[in-house]
């Protein structure tokens, strides 16, 4: 007996050996390190202290409804159990009528099925209440580890874990059935953007080291608006994840061109699987696939050790099949394989009992059963349209015309080169009106991006071939380099003609190009002086102003009785004045020496600007825009 019990033992430690094992490969697989995994936990953890359950912008309605229809088995909307049938978004085909970003619709679908499962036996409410606190365990344990505290991880996280649980039942409120949907929708977000959080990390580690790969992962996580769009499930946090995982993969090619084995087995395998993602975004939005071919495309053509037609045909084949999904909803919708459900004839009908539809080119009648409030449509924010002016949907038909297709660029380039006040409108001070005094132009959400002006030094510094040809020589590094800049340059001229919108609040459809931006920014000459000898007083300034200046600001409104815009356009001329100091610190500190005095002011400087970011987050989703409830009962604000 003790014999048998021996061995069962044994066999039951080498299981768990086994186990731990295949967790370490998965972790390092997909996480990179015990760094990245703490850091996706801790976005996790940030992104549902924000989590309002609602539509935030009502053509979500649209995608809610395809997801609904799609999990009854068919891409065809029946009935429009979220907003109406004529939800922006929604299109008209042979007296059907769909949604559109079937791609993100389609990820979000097992997402629901194991909330649907999960529900069927734990209301929703505990079910958040039990995975919030699961969460705050498995941080508080990878902290610890990082750290090298293991057991301070695991015991305070065991009691935190145990206290949030308590605290989530007995505050929890119950969430009808028809709130499951929207759930899924923003589970997959929140994932989505945490992982898209480890990609940065890891992709700026590779580049300049593990300090300024953990400042650019808290970045996109908590100062920059892609943190704000994690709980909105729009498409621009999915198609933002899929341009890095593309430039990591890329990164990860070149690297194994300067490291790999003669085959050139390693290299290609990631050069291919970086055409993955160009597949998945066009599936998800066709025009912005095309952003990332093309900017992916050029750069890995130029900087590749080989252009075989072998490699070249490998790649093909797997961009082919990432296309699959796409091509097929194409076929299965419109009957053309390049025309996404996105550009077929809009559909702009009223739900009601019985629905006449009219468009260009199609009459019909769809029937619905009624609708089902869903919170606050737009919490504020006004309706969403794809892009006024003419905008996408006149986009869509220049997809099938190539000589359209580049007009639209040539538009964003004469709005570029010939409309300034568009230009400082979108980029630099947003000109509030109506809904739109909620909105911000970029520098205002993300005053870290102040540090570009020191690019101007930079371009003097490094204007010698002897500098272009070290560039060159770092193939991961110039790689990505270019796809990146050729990413943003198309997406600025493909979305210019068409902004400043009503209501973008952060100027949604540039998303991508924050982290593009960062990218450059925190491997700025001084930034990088900074985060290596004034990074306490950086953290210092940022943990002050987050925990106490955030608090005085919102204090302050409420004495003044400001009203919601006349709010957010002070913090809008706040963050505006902090990254104009920001900007002159830059250039002052490229032209003069890396003085310590220097460095602090660096350093309180770069705190307060993500401070600022970080306040807008806090203050949007507690304060700003009361869309719906608290998916946390217990959060300030609820």
């Amino acid at each position: 007996m003790s014999s048998g019990w021996t061995s069962a033992t044994s066999a039951s430690r080498a299981t768990h050996r086994r186990l731990i094992g295949y967790w370490f490969r998965v972790r390092a697989f997909a996480f990179g390190d015990r760094v990245g995994y703490t850091l996706f936990l801790g976005s996790l953890t940030l992104f549902v202290c924000c989590w309002r359950i609602g539509v935030f912008i009502n053509d979500t309605n649209t995608v809610l409804n395809a997801l609904v229809a799609v999990e009854l088995g068919h891409l065809h909307i029946e009935t429009a159990r979220y907003g109406s049938l004529g939800s922006p978004g929604t299109h008209l085909v042979d007296g059907e009528v769909y949604g559109r970003n079937y791609g993100q619709v389609v990820l979000a679908l097992p997402v629901l099925l194991a909330l649907r499962g999960l529900t069927a036996v734990v209301y929703p409410s505990i079910a958040i209440a039990a995975g919030w606190s699961l969460l705050l365990l498995a941080l508080a344990r990878s902290l610890g580890s990082v750290f090298d505290r293991p057991r301070a991880g695991a015991v305070g996280g065991s009691l935190l874990a145990l206290v949030a649980f308590g605290v989530g039942v007995a505050t929890a409120t119950p969430i009808a059935d028809d709130r499951l949907p929207i759930l899924a929708l923003q589970v997959c977000t929140m994932l989505v953007t945490a992982f898209a959080v480890v990609l940065v990390y890891r992709l700026v580690t590779a580049r300049a080291s593990q300090r300024a790969g953990v400042a650019a992962a808290v970045a996109y996580a908590a100062v920059l608006p892609t943190g704000f769009w994690a709980t909105i499930p729009k498409r621009h946090a999915l198609t933002t994840a899929l341009l890095f995982a593309s430039l990591y993969l890329l990164h990860r090619a070149r690297e194994s061109d300067r490291t790999g084995g003669t085959d050139g087995t390693g290299p290609l395998r990631y050069r291919a699987a970086a055409y993955v993602p160009v597949g998945l975004t066009a599936w998800v939005h066709a025009p912005e696939g095309f952003l990332l071919l093309a900017g992916v495309g050029v750069a890995d053509l130029l900087t590749a050790r080989s252009n075989a037609p072998r490699r070249l045909a490998a790649v093909a084949v797997v961009m082919s099949l990432s296309l699959v999904p796409f091509v097929l909803t194409n076929l299965l919708v419109a009957g053309n394989p390049v025309q996404p459900p996105r550009f077929t004839p809009a559909f702009d009908g009223v739900a009601t009992t019985t629905t006449t539809a009219t468009t260009a080119t199609t009459t019909t009648s769809a029937t619905t059963t009624g609708t089902v409030g869903v919170g606050a449509v737009d919490g504020g924010a006004g309706a969403s349209a794809p892009l006024a002016g003419g905008g996408l949907l006149a986009l869509g038909t220049s997809v099938l015309d190539p000589v359209g297709f580049l007009d639209r660029f040539g538009d964003g380039l004469g709005v570029l080169l010939g409309d300034p006040d568009r230009v400082v409108d979108t980029f630099l001070l947003s000109e509030g009106f109506g809904a739109g005094d909620r909105n911000m132009a970029v520098l205002e959400a993300a005053p870290v991006l102040g540090v570009l002006s020191g690019a101007v030094v930079g371009l003097r510094r490094i204007g010698s071939w002897r500098a272009l040809s070290r560039w060159w020589a770092d193939r991961p590094r110039a790689a990505v380099d270019i796809a990146a800049i050729g990413y943003a340059f198309l997406l600025v001229l493909l979305y210019l003609p068409s902004l400043p919108l009503h209501a973008q609040i952060t100027v949604r459809y540039l998303l991508p190009l924050y982290p593009l931006v960062l990218l450059a920014v925190v491997e700025a000459a001084a930034v990088r002086a900074v985060l290596a000898d004034a990074w306490r007083t950086l953290l210092w300034t940022y943990a002050g102003v987050v925990f106490v200046g955030t608090q005085l600001f919102l204090a302050g409104v409420v004495l003044l009785d400001a009203t919601l815009g006349g709010a957010v356009r002070l913090e809008s001329h706040l963050a505006l004045g902090i990254a104009a100091a920001l900007a002159a610190w830059t250039l002052a500190h490229s032209f003069g020496r890396d003085s310590g005095r220097s460095l602090r002011v660096g350093a309180v400087l770069l705190g307060l600007a993500a401070a600022a970011g970080t306040a807008f987050l806090l203050l949007s989703a507690w304060w700003y825009f009361p869309y719906g409830p608290f998916a946390l009962p217990f959060v300030p604000g609820s």
